[in-house]
Order: C-alpha cells, then structure tokens, then sequence
C-alpha cells in the first residue's frame, strides 16, 4: 500500500477529534517528520530532566511497532543523562529506565504498544515523557540543511545554502546575528546547521541582531566577528523547529575601493528604454574549472585560492548581474548548481525567466556545466526554445550531411568533432513593448584549442546553418526573425571564424583550414552565409586576460539590417584588471569581461 495514502487516511480518522481536545492547550512539540525512504524522524527537546536540557532525535522504521520506537526514546534519555549526569545520578540510571513513563495518545487514549509507527505518529496525538507533555507535529516545516560559506567578507553578499521541507523559502523567517562577546557557547562545525541556544541568543552580551532576510551584506561592524543565521521554517499558518548555522570570522574585504564592474553599474542604473533591449554576453568560469589543483597552480596562480572557490565567486557574479538591469542574459560556462539554486531563485524575484542547457560528453553523460538564458518577462515571451548537440545533429541530422560526408574524409577530423562538448542554445523571443518584432537570441561556446581554428569554423559553420532553417520557418509564415548570436567563440577579430561572421564566407584556401595539418585538411570545403552581422560591442583589446594570453573572444553578433547598437557598457580599465596580475582574481570573478550593451530597433523597411 502506498505509504503517503496510509498517513493521510489515519490522519482523516483522528486528526478532527484529537485537535477538539488540545486545541485549547499549549504543549511543548515533538517534531515527526516522514520521508521517502520510509523512516520517521522524530525530534524533541526536554527542557528540564534531572535538571539538564536534553535534545533527542530518533530515526525509525514507519513500520516499526510503537513500544520498540519508545523503549529506544527511553534508551536516548538514559544514555544523554549518563554523558552529563554526575555519580549520584548515574546511580539512579537503571532506576530511570524502568519506571520513567513515556506513552503515546489520540484524544485521551492511550496508543497500543503493537500499533504500527506509520499509524501511531498523527497530527495533534499527545506524547507524555514523564510529567510532560509534547503535542505532536506531524511533517511540519522542516529545514533539512542551512549552510554559510566557508568565507564571509565584508560587502560581499552571503548567499546560504537553504533547503527546507513542507515549508517556502518566501515564508520562512530569518535573523542574522553578530557575535560581540569574542567567543561563542555553540559547538558546531563552521557554517554547518546547528540547535538553537536560545539563552545565548538572547543575550545582549553575546548577540547583536544585524539583519532579518536570507542573504546579509556584512559590513566594516561585522569585521572580526562571527555571524549566526537563523531560520524558523513557515508554511502557512504551521511553523516548524528553527535552526541555526554559524559562520567563520568575517574577513576584511580584499579592496579598498570598489569592485570595477561597480564602476559599470553607473551606467545601467536605469533599465532600458522603451522599445529597446539591454543585453549580456558573460563567460563566467565554471566551478569545474576554476576550483581544481591544475587551476590554482597553474591556469591562475596569481589569484588566491579562496577567490577561485565559488563561495567567493558566485556571490560577485550574481551581484554584477543584478545590477546591469540587462534584458537579455546569455550565460556561458554557467554551473547546473549555480542555475538551479541562487541564480534562479535571484532572477525569478527579479521578473525574469531562466533557460539552462548542460553540454554532454559524447558518452552519454552530462557535463554539469553548460549555457543559460535568462529573459526580463516585462520585455519579452518566450515562444520556442531550441538546444543542438554540434556532434549529435552532425552524426543524425540531414541538414548537415553533406558536410558530415566531407569531413568523414578525415577520420581525425570527424572523431575530434565527435567528441567535443560544443552546443547552440536558442530561445525566440517576442517583444512587448513593440508591436510584431520578435528575435532569434542565440548562445554558444566553441571549442577552445588555440591550435583548433578549423574546427571552430566547423562548429560556426553548423550553429548557423541552423539558425537559418529557424529564421526560414518563420519567413514562410510571412514574419520577420532577425537573429542575434553571442557567446564565447574562442576565436580573435583576425582568425577565420570573425572573418566568416562579419564578410559572410570563407574560402576553401583560407588560412584555418590547415591548422591540423594534412590529416584534417578537407579539400574544397568553403562556407557561406546570408545574415549581415554587425559585433555590437566592436572589438576591445581584449576580454580574456590571463597569465599569458590576451585576446577578444567574445562577441554578440547582432543583424545590422535590424538592429542598432544605442549604448556600449564601458569595459574596465587595463590597469584595474591587471592590478592584481591578472583574471580571475580578487575583484574579478571570471577569466573572462562581461559584454553589455543596449539594443534598439530599426525601422522595417
């Protein structure tokens, strides 16, 4: 039988009749709590048993009898009051354990021993522990785990790690504290959930409230000292246990001044205007990339080690992009857990809708990284959403086999592109704001080998082919799909990829198709294209810089027949980028410059 219909049907039977008694009467809770892995957990503190408080928490079986689940809640008691009670009392231990009544009832009457746990733990029964009494909650809001990152710095926002059960973030209320005193009475791991001390909380000494929502900015105040996060779980009118999670000493912000990409918020502190579109394109390093030994001793050793973590990192990301008040978000290298957790629930609150692709390995697993979409609701909907593995639709799809037949040629041509993680994630957009435009936003990351050029063109080649079939689709219906390409293309403004985005083709003599010598040379293999693209944000210096290597790799490609670019967001200054060697480091939580500009529309013809 199905266990969530046995639990809610015994709640039927008794959940009426036992709330007719206590609903008047204030009880101390007993917090039972179900789970898909058929076990009870059932917490409750006991505030005063031979005069020491008791915390209790048991784990068992839904159908274990109830008598076994007792007499271990009594085993619980006696081993706790043998850990803090003095000679006397340890005398007094098998005394304890025979005569100490704990019982369970529904409406004044008493649980029989044989009763499954399943059946017995109800909303509103009554356990009885000697002379208390505890009313029982049954799968209240309940925080599973609550966590702060391993470090907490000055104006950098804290992001903790929440997850809760029968209960919504949105509901659940939240208190920050700062540890005055120098030293603290709870014994946790750092950043790791704990009880509550409810004596040491209220205690002015100790304790000063600094903040009541999820996420807290430490300030110059908090330098020094430790942070506790406390979360009492809601949901409804039904509150759960609260619970705390303790940080390490805030630390001393590692600049003076402000973050440079604070500098380029000065010029989107306005959303865009009426009838255009601001728009990012942001390579923002991967955890599975910068976060390893061969990062940090060798991809980026001039970046401290705690700044290559994303405890460090996301906080500064999800900061940069809330405050461009972009339109348009196009995310490269993003994290599936970064999209999952904070930068969706971030943006959702922020009006926007959130579109995240993870690449694959060509093994049939998923690389837990990939592209992100995130579209302003109030600006655009979201009509279609298209996600091409280059390999998987080279291997199947028909539109691209005469170019799979050329390429098979050169077996080590066709297995190197078989076996990149490369992809195009579209999304078609419809505007609000004017009547019968809609646009065709597309993402991608090429391969990234300097010494792979023809397979980056290969891979352009392919993501436009494609969007040309979406962009015909459309014209047969008679309607305009102007497209929009940015991303990471890995390629300089002089190599052939920009050439074959910008003049529309490449030749088959071109330089890049000989970059892999003989064995991936494919003779008369040229390309073309029939869209007019403009690099909206021109070309910088550079937007990769690190430990030897500069160049510009980013782009966002934009139909110059449809578009105008009306504001470039300046990029940061080569000495604020190189202040600290180079990227990623304490200021700069990418190898990589975030594009932003704004967008308008021209006239149709």
């Amino acid at each position: 039988m199905n266990r969530t219909f046995i639990f809610s049907t015994t709640n039927k039977i008794f959940f009426g009749l036992a709330r007719q008694r206590f609903s008047t009467m204030s009880f101390p809770k007993v917090f039972v709590r179900s789970d898909e892995a058929e076990k009870l957990h059932i917490q409750l503190t006991l505030p005063s048993f031979y005069g020491y408080k008791l915390d209790l928490g048991l784990e068992r079986s839904v159908d274990e009898e109830l008598g076994r689940c007792l007499d271990r809640m009594v085993a619980s008691i006696v081993v706790k009051v043998k850990k803090k009670g003095k000679k006397k009392i340890k005398t007094e231990l098998s005394t304890i354990a025979d005569t100490l009544k704990v019982n369970l009832y529904h409406q004044d009457v008493k649980v029989d021993v044989a009763t499954l746990n399943k059946h017995a733990w109800i909303q509103d029964a009554l356990l009885e522990v000697g002379e208390t009494k505890f009313q029982v909650e049954f799968n209240p809001p309940t925080v599973k785990s609550l966590q702060l990152p391993d470090h907490v710095v000055v104006r950098l926002p804290v992001h903790p790690k929440l997850d809760v059960n029968f209960a919504e973030t949105d509901q659940c209320a939240f208190a920050w504290y700062r540890n005055v005193s120098g030293s603290t009475k709870h014994n946790t791991n750092k950043g790791m959930a704990m009880e509550v001390d409810d004596h040491c909380l209220d205690n002015n000494d100790h304790w000063i409230e600094v903040g009541r929502t999820l996420r807290y900015v430490p300030t110059k105040e908090d330098l020094g000292h430790e942070l506790i996060l406390q979360c009492t779980p809601k949901s409804g009118d039904r509150t759960g246990k609260t619970v705390t999670a303790k940080s390490e000493k805030v630390k001393d912000a590692y600049i003076t001044d402000v973050y440079p990409f604070e500098k380029r918020h000065s010029f989107t502190k306005n959303n865009s205007d009426h009838g255009s579109f601001r728009m990012v394109s942001y390579n923002i390093l991967a955890d599975l990339y910068a976060d390893s030994d061969f990062s940090r001793d060798v991809l980026y050793p001039y970046c401290p080690a705690e700044c290559l973590a994303k405890d460090y990192r996301y906080p500064l990301i999800l900061w940069e992009l809330r405050d461009y008040n972009a339109d348009v978000i196009c995310l490269q290298e993003l994290d599936k857990k970064l999209f999952l957790g904070d930068l969706s629930e971030q943006f959702s609150k922020q009006g926007f809708s959130g579109h995240f692709k993870m690449k694959t390995n060509g093994k049939g697993g998923d690389v837990p990284e990939g592209t992100g979409i995130l579209v302003r609701n109030s600006k655009f909907s979201v009509l279609e959403e298209y996600y091409i593995d280059l390999k998987e639709v080279l291997e199947k799809d028909p539109m691209f086999q005469d170019l799979k037949n050329k390429i098979a040629t050169k077996p080590v041509l066709l297995e190197k592109m078989m076996t990149r993680t490369t992809g195009l994630h579209v999304v078609v957009l419809d505007s609000k704001e004017v009547p019968d435009r809609k646009i065709c936003v597309a993402t991608t990351h090429l391969y990234f080998h300097p010494k792979s050029p023809n397979i980056r063109l290969i891979q352009a080649d392919m993501c436009l082919q494609y969007l040309s079939q979406i962009v015909k689709g459309y014209k047969e219906k008679g309607e305009h799909l102007p497209v929009i390409i940015c991303g990471d293309f890995n390629s300089s403004p002089i190599t052939g990829v920009s050439q074959f985005m910008m003049q529309k083709e490449v030749p088959a003599n071109y330089t890049d198709w000989f970059a892999g010598g003989k064995e991936e040379y494919v003779e008369d293999l040229k390309l073309r294209h029939d869209f007019n693209f403009t690099s909206a944000c021109g070309f910088p210096r550079y937007t990769n810089y690190v430990g030897g290597f500069e160049g510009c790799l980013d782009y966002i490609y934009i139909e110059s027949d449809y578009f105008q670019v009306s504001k470039v967001i300046p990029l940061p200054s080569h000495e604020e980028i190189t202040q600290h060697g180079a990227l990623p480091n304490q200021c700069f939580p990418s190898d990589h410059l975030a594009l932003v500009c704004d967008i308008t529309w021209k006239q149709q013809k």
